[in-house]
C-alpha cells in the first residue's frame, strides 16, 4: 500500500463518522416524527356548516377549539362540554349564537340565537302568530346577525260599508288608513264613524254613510214649498 492510498483511506474512515452520525439523527428524528404524527387523533370540526379535519395532540374540545382560534360565547352551542376528552374520530358540531331583535307591536326584545330560520326563534321565544299578521320577513327566512324581526298585529273588526257589512282583519292603525285598505273613497259630504283620525280597536265597527247631495236638496227644497203652501193657505 503506498502512502498515498493510505492517505485517502485515512480521509474516508474520518468522514464516514460524521455521516453515519447524521443518517443515526435523522432516522431517530423520522422515528420520533411518525410517532408523534400517529399518536394524534382525527377529528372533525363542523362550524356553522362549515367542515373542517384536523389531527391534534389536544385533550380536551376546549383545547381543540382554541388550538384552532374559534372562541366559544355565552349562548353558542356545542355538541360537547368543553371539558370532554377528545377521541379519534370525533365529530365537533359548534354553532355560534346570533343576535336578533324582535319588535312585537312596539315592544321590543334583544335575543341570542342559535335557531336556522325565524320560525324556530319565534317558537323557541313562544312568540306565535296568526296568518293574518304582518312581519317584515318571512318565517322561513334565515337567521342573520343583528336581524329585526317586526310583528304588526292584526284586529277583527266589521265595517258597515253603506248597506253592506263585512268582518275582516287589518293592521292598519287608524280608520282613514283602514278606508284606504280597502279603497273605500268618501265625498265632502259622505259620513264616517268613528271619526278617520280614529285608533282602530279589536271588535269595533266602521260604519260609512254615503250621502246623496242632490236627494237632500229634494227634500229641503219639498220641506221649504210644503211650508210656503201652509203660510200661504193660513
Amino acid at each position: 500500500m503506498t502512502m498515498e492510498t493510505s492517505s485517502n483511506a485515512s480521509q474516508k474512515s474520518k468522514l464516514r463518522l460524521p455521516i453515519m452520525i447524521g443518517a443515526f439523527v435523522i432516522v431517530i428524528a423520522l422515528v420520533f416524527y411518525f410517532v408523534f404524527e400517529g399518536t394524534k387523533n382525527d377529528i372533525t370540526i363542523v362550524k356553522a356548516g362549515e367542515v373542517t379535519k384536523i389531527s391534534t395532540h389536544a385533550k380536551t374540545v376546549g383545547e381543540v377549539l382554541n388550538d384552532e382560534g374559534v372562541k366559544i360565547g355565552k349562548y353558542d352551542e356545542l355538541s360537547y362540554s368543553q371539558n370532554a376528552a377528545v377521541k379519534d374520530g370525533m365529530k365537533i358540531a359548534y354553532i355560534p349564537a346570533k343576535e336578533v331583535t324582535i319588535n312585537d307591536e312596539g315592544k321590543e326584545a334583544s335575543v341570542w340565537t342559535t335557531k336556522d330560520t325565524v320560525a324556530e326563534v319565534l317558537k323557541d321565544e313562544n312568540i306565535t302568530t296568526r296568518p293574518q299578521d304582518a312581519l317584515n320577513v318571512s318565517l322561513d327566512d334565515k337567521v342573520s346577525a343583528n336581524m329585526e324581526v317586526k310583528i304588526d298585529r292584526a284586529v277583527a273588526l266589521a265595517i258597515q260599508n253603506g248597506a253592506k257589512k263585512e268582518t275582516t282583519w287589518t293592521t292598519k292603525d287608524t280608520v282613514a288608513e283602514l278606508l284606504a285598505e280597502k279603497n273605500i273613497k268618501l265625498d265632502a259630504h259622505d259620513k264616517v264613524l268613528p271619526a278617520k283620525a280614529a285608533k282602530l280597536s279589536s271588535n269595533m265597527t266602521v260604519v260609512v254613510t254615503y250621502v246623496d247631495k242632490k236627494t237632500d236638496e229634494k227634500k229641503i227644497d219639498s220641506s221649504f214649498q210644503n211650508c210656503s203652501k201652509r203660510r200661504f193657505f193660513a
